[in-house]
């Protein structure tokens, strides 16, 4: 599959201007985990929706750098977690790890779910579903589609853990974002050392002042 059409004017785009706008639009974080073949994974990802209304559909755009995609080239099902404000410590090891060099699952708490999906304990607010589609080629992501079929508990009283800013994501490992200002709350940095990008750039979180996080559609605790 190539890129589709490409504009004329394609080679000036103003990319600064672009990542900014789009960084007003990103959704919370959260963390997806899947299993393949005997292989567990999991990565931090920021570029996620609901495609369909009805049948509920969920998409998820994994890159294709992080080892995670190696595994959901071939699993069947995935879960995707939501982040409170209280979880910097997953978001930090599911972001800022790979699973090429660590095992992500001896570092938290988790246990076996549905189809053998690795559920994390601490991130209880999450749902289950039946990859239905793969898109490769459009782009440095994957784009999985997926059917949920099991619903956890709605989060209460805690914030979504907000997405990297400004927008500009090197992996799911991280975006890039310049120095904290003054007075923000943020977590602590890191270098990315992306294989898209070459230059090591800063990555850090920050919450912001109001956020939401959609409800889900049906309830189903486990």
């Amino acid at each position: 599959m190539d890129d589709g059409p490409q504009s004329e004017h394609s080679d000036q785009l103003d990319r600064e201007r672009f990542d900014a706008l789009v960084a007003r639009l990103d959704p919370a974080m959260v963390v997806v985990t899947t299993v393949a073949g005997g292989d567990r994974a999991g990565c931090l990802v920021g570029f996620h929706g609901q495609t369909s209304i009805e049948p509920r559909r969920y998409g998820l755009w994994i890159s294709d750098a992080n080892a995670t995609a190696h595994v959901v080239a071939t699993a069947t099902h995935v879960a995707v977690h939501a982040l409170t404000e209280t979880d910097g410590a997953l978001a930090r090891l599911f972001g800022e790890e790979t699973g090429d060099e660590v095992d992500k699952f001896t570092r938290c708490r988790h246990q076996a779910g549905p189809h053998g999906l690795p559920l994390l304990t601490d991130l209880p607010h999450r749902f289950v579903g039946e990859i239905t589609h793969r898109l490769h080629g459009a782009g440095d992501h994957v784009l999985v589609v997926v059917a949920p079929s099991l619903v956890g508990p709605l989060p209460s009283g805690c914030r979504p853990c907000p997405a990297w800013t400004p927008a500009t994501r090197s992996t799911d490992r991280g975006r890039r974002e310049p120095p904290a200002q003054s007075g923000s709350s943020a977590l602590p940095k890191r270098v990315c050392s992306s294989p898209i990008h070459s230059a090591h750039t800063p990555v850090t979180c920050r919450m912001p002042s109001t956020t939401s996080i959609p409800p889900l559609t049906t309830m189903i605790p486990w």
